[in-house]
């Protein structure tokens, strides 16, 4: 006889993408997949490059960090 468990089991394996709407699209900070893509890539190489760069660019310092 198979022990109990009470653990969760996902069966559902889902692949499908829902690109979003064109006008959505438009109005995004991010603009698209590729553009997703190349920004994950760099967080995942240079972590403290990237954020660094977004820290600059999209954040408004009353005094700029220094680490």
């Amino acid at each position: 006889m198979s022990e109990n468990s009470n653990a969760i089991q996902s069966v559902l394996h889902e692949t499908r993408t829902f690109p979003p709407s064109e006008e959505f699209s438009k109005h995004a900070i991010i603009s698209s997949e590729e553009q997703y893509e190349q920004m994950w890539n760099r967080a995942k190489d240079d972590p403290a490059g990237f954020w660094g760069d977004i820290a600059q660019t999209e954040l408004d310092w009353f005094k700029m960090y220094d680490s």
